[in-house]
């Protein structure tokens, strides 16, 4: 079972409203890292969202696009999806933190270090409808009871319900999109989720 197991966050696609206070209520309730990924945002939209988050949680804040805000932001670093990660290799040179696979193999024949990766769908999504798992559970488990290159973070499904499961397999932490703002109230989701870690202990 994995040590020091975290939550992560990643934004919504589609705006969301007082989406910066929304930001600002997780991180004062725990929040360890929190992904910005918004594909349809332009640079400033990522900009203006940024900003309306508070300047001391910037440094726990990964963007998923628009890496030059890099330059005017103290941001934690960037994500590498799949397709930016076997297209550009230039990228390696800016601050990667993360990235994202969706088949087992894919991680084995990686050669750089990340600090951590994304490994989805674990389980039918609750943001993107029709997402479903293409990974045998116990393939998982067995995987990563071996070493693995970096520690992997489950996506996809995750709730207060399964994230038990979750911790189980051997996952270093779990991330969440639809659980948490398909919410009136995302912090109150983040401390369910964060009680059913700790029950885990």
């Amino acid at each position: 079972m994995a040590d020091n197991f975290k939550i992560l966050i990643i934004t919504p696609e589609k705006p969301v409203s007082d989406e910066g206070l929304l930001i600002n209520a997780l991180f004062e309730a725990g929040l360890e890292l929190l992904h910005i990924r918004k594909p349809g945002y332009g640079i400033n939209e990522v900009r203006n969202l940024i900003n309306s988050v508070s300047v001391n949680f910037h440094p726990r804040i990964i963007i998923h696009n628009h890496y030059e805000l890099l330059q005017d932001f103290n941001l934690k670093g960037i994500h590498l999806s799949e397709k930016v990660r076997e297209e550009d290799p230039v990228k390696q040179t800016m601050k990667v933190v993360s990235t994202s696979f969706h088949k087992l193999e894919n991680i084995i024949n990686e050669s750089r270090h990340f600090e951590y990766a994304f490994l989805s769908p674990i389980f039918s999504s609750i943001s993107k409808q029709g997402y479903q798992p293409s990974l045998n559970i116990q393939q998982i488990k067995d995987f990563l009871a071996h070493t693995v290159p970096f520690p992997i973070i489950a996506l996809g499904g995750i709730t207060d319900e399964n994230v038990m499961q979750v911790r189980k397999m051997g996952f270093s932490g779990a991330a969440c999109i639809g659980y948490i703002w398909e919410s009136q109230n995302p912090a109150e989701r983040l401390a369910k989720l964060k009680k059913a870690v700790a029950a885990t202990n």
